[in-house]
């Protein structure tokens, strides 16, 4: 891979840092966590650094992390304030040029995911954010294609999966996860990071396979009223936008328990 492609020196430390920041967190999940280390050591592309921010596990995760002897791999194991709480400290521990968020149990799609964005990096010139497809897994273990859709769709919700979007460190700056959100707070930060990120490109691909039931699927009420408030005081959305998309979302919402069959057509290509 060319080096101009890769994360470069820094200039403040002299040394060379990675061109991706991979930050998983946990809390006893030791199958999602392996499941997630063998997505990231299949790589074809090894310019980048997998931190995991463990929330104190019990089942044998911690001795997991302290077995593998990986220079790349990077793991602190302590209590915290939850979800995004972790992700934060992921932030503040990562030294890559590009963040992604792959949480334990989500995968990279195939081998070649960091190669391809190595590859479009250089190619669009280290744009402020890039974001792809999606496979979500079913509980049968049924693949299902979800398409990104085009970033200024925020105004209805997230227009790709928090997994399958890559973020610029230097567009992140001190952008952080309001835990103020605990159901949503993916949504304020990508929103306030794509006010900042002047270049964004949507990419052609799957980039991440992600499991269903995750958080904000099972708490529908909890996560409208994050985003309510997120509409208002983050993104400053008019009360019109926010209750137009408050009765589109109970819409799908009902489309999802009552017709499942449209509702899968409607999501999934």
């Amino acid at each position: 891979m060319d080096i101009n492609s890769r994360g470069g020196l820094d200039h403040r430390s002299g040394e060379m840092i990675p061109l991706i920041s991979v930050i998983t967190v946990c809390l006893n999940d030791l199958a999602g966590v392996e499941r997630t280390y063998r997505s990231i050591s299949g790589q074809s592309f090894d310019d980048f650094e997998w931190i995991v921010i463990d929330g104190g596990s019990e089942d044998g995760t911690v001795a997991f992390l302290q077995d593998l002897d990986e220079s790349h791999v990077r793991w602190i194991s302590e209590p915290d304030e939850g979800l995004y709480d972790a992700m934060n400290k992921g932030i503040e521990k990562a030294t890559g040029k590009y963040l992604l968020f792959l949480n334990a149990g989500d995968e990279l799609a195939a081998p070649d995911v960091l190669e391809k964005i190595a590859k479009v990096v250089k190619a669009e010139n280290w744009p402020g954010l890039l974001y792809g497809n999606t496979y979500e897994r079913t509980a049968d273990g049924q693949l299902l294609h979800k398409q990104s859709g085009p970033y200024k769709r925020l105004w209805y919700g997230m227009f790709a999966h928090h997994q399958s979007i890559f973020y610029n460190r230097s567009t992140v700056a001190n952008i952080r996860y309001r835990l103020e959100y605990p159901i949503c707070s993916d949504y304020a930060f990508t929103g306030e990071v794509l006010a900042q990120a002047g270049n964004i490109v949507q990419l052609p691909f799957e980039v991440s396979i992600f499991a269903q039931g995750g958080l904000s699927s099972r708490s529908f009420y909890p996560g409208e009223k994050d985003y309510w408030g997120i509409k208002r005081d983050v993104l400053h959305h008019s009360f019109a936008s926010r209750i137009f998309t408050r009765c589109a979302h109970q819409s799908m919402r009902f489309v999802k328990l009552y017709l499942p069959v449209i509702y899968r057509w409607l999501r999934f290509s």
